[in-house]
């Protein structure tokens, strides 16, 4: 089977708020470093990455070196180091190496979580749908930057309002970006620890040094609504801790297309005597966000969709039972009722992290052996969940604000992109008169 390229990005801190209709210095904080990854495949055998795959990291290239449990080659260390450092070498952004890759199989895919577990620097965003082959890639946006950040927020003031003193050695914690290894008594596929990396995640972390996912969050912008709920599926099938999982899918009206007429625009900015836009108008509520007579970004549609685990079985994102599963629409217009009964879910799924962590206590400190550390167990019990999880308003009010930066940015990438293209075909047209001259003389 022919090689395949996944590509993986590393992302600089960009600014989540504030109004950057217009470039600045901080419209270069874009993805700068890519690495292609080339995954071979021997012909006849089953998918099995090559050994010497990696992408850059913060560790030292020693580090990365490690042997994965999915990977069936045979080379040694000291053969894949200059593979290794080729690669670190490419600097160069191609528009191709984001959105869904075909034909590539799951072995493939937690290898690459494998790669890229101890990777701090790690700005993209991986889903994969097994069924249908397909991994996307994509980079956080300022529009799922938007939602995430004040979601962060809201979640984390609730998490650390749970009374669960330090002395009992477990501690209920929000991640971002961190990777969900499988239970560790599931045997099913023993070379596949790693399962993937939320958007966000509320994790229990115990005495022993375990660590029990609880509810991962997933927000999908320029991504399958599919790839973001096979990926919380896959959570939940791995792990008998997952209580409830959280999905925000922002979908824009029409897929986003580039000028079809690229001189109109360009013609449009030199009657403005202006070398290019320094703002966008437009509404992400209304008909989008446009200038120069082309929209750079389609309206935008927010649902939200909660699930929870039924009291004697794994959450199930195909059920659709109301005391199990809410969606609502969140932006522009809000589903009053609809977001009432995620926030209900919401409550109850906090109730469950709850009780399953009281459960647990209760197994580290048994009544039986007189624990003086019973007593601070029962604050814990007593904790109500707050009657408003999440303001929703919260949630979408830097939505516009990102609109307009994301649309900017396209419009910005897809005029440098055209700039360069008509300087390289200048200088490719005197180019040619230049030889012809020299062919005369």
């Amino acid at each position: 089977m022919p090689s395949k390229s996944l590509t993986f990005l590393q992302q600089s801190t960009t600014n989540g708020q504030g109004r950057l209709y217009e470039r600045s210095p901080a419209w270069r904080s874009q993805p700068t470093v890519l690495v292609p990854v080339e995954l071979q495949h021997a012909p006849g055998k089953e998918h099995s990455p090559d050994a010497g795959t990696f992408k850059q990291g913060s560790r030292p290239s020693a580090s990365l070196l490690r042997s994965s449990k999915s990977c069936t080659s045979g080379e040694s260390v000291s053969s894949l180091e200059p593979k290794l450092h080729l690669l670190l070498k490419s600097k160069s952004l191609k528009p191709q190496a984001l959105g869904p890759k075909d034909d590539v199989s799951e072995n493939d895919y937690h290898f690459i979580l494998d790669a890229i577990q101890f990777d701090d620097h790690l700005a993209c965003k991986l889903s994969y749908v097994p069924h249908l082959q397909q991994l996307f890639i994509n980079l956080p946006t300022p529009v799922h930057e938007s939602i995430l950040a004040p979601l962060h927020t809201t979640m984390g003031a609730i998490i650390q309002s749970i009374p669960l003193p330090s002395v009992l050695h477990t501690a209920l914690h929000i991640h971002m970006n961190t990777m969900v290894e499988k239970d560790e008594d599931n045997e099913d596929d023993e070379d596949k620890c790693n399962l993937g990396i939320p958007d966000m995640l509320v994790q229990r972390e115990t005495q022993d040094a375990e660590f029990h996912p609880l509810w991962p969050f997933e927000i999908s912008f320029s991504q399958s609504s599919e790839a973001a709920e096979a990926k919380i599926q896959l959570f939940a099938n791995k792990n008998p801790h997952i209580e409830g999982g959280t999905h925000f899918h922002i979908a824009e009206a029409q897929t986003h297309k580039l000028p079809h007429d690229e001189w109109a625009i360009e013609q449009e900015l030199d009657k403005k005597k202006v070398e290019r836009i320094k703002q966008v108008d437009g509404s992400a509520g209304g008909d989008g966000i446009s200038s120069c007579s082309h929209i750079w970004l389609q309206p935008l549609k927010v649902t939200i969709t909660m699930w929870l685990r039924p009291p004697n079985g794994r959450l199930k994102t195909t059920n659709r039972r109301a005391q199990y599963y809410a969606s609502a629409v969140l932006f522009p217009q809000q589903d009053t009722a609809g977001l009432q009964n995620v926030q209900r879910l919401f409550r109850r799924t906090l109730e469950r992290i709850r009780d399953s962590t009281v459960r647990h206590l209760e197994v580290e400190h048994p009544s039986c052996r007189n624990d003086p550390l019973i007593a601070l167990i029962k604050p814990l019990k007593q904790w109500t969940v707050p009657d408003t999880v999440v303001i929703w308003d919260a949630c979408v009010d830097g939505l516009e604000t990102a609109a307009k930066q994301t649309a900017y940015r396209r419009y910005h990438k897809w005029h440098e992109s055209f700039l360069k293209r008509t300087i390289d075909e200048v200088e490719g047209a005197e180019h040619v008169r230049a030889n012809k001259r020299g062919r005369r003389h």
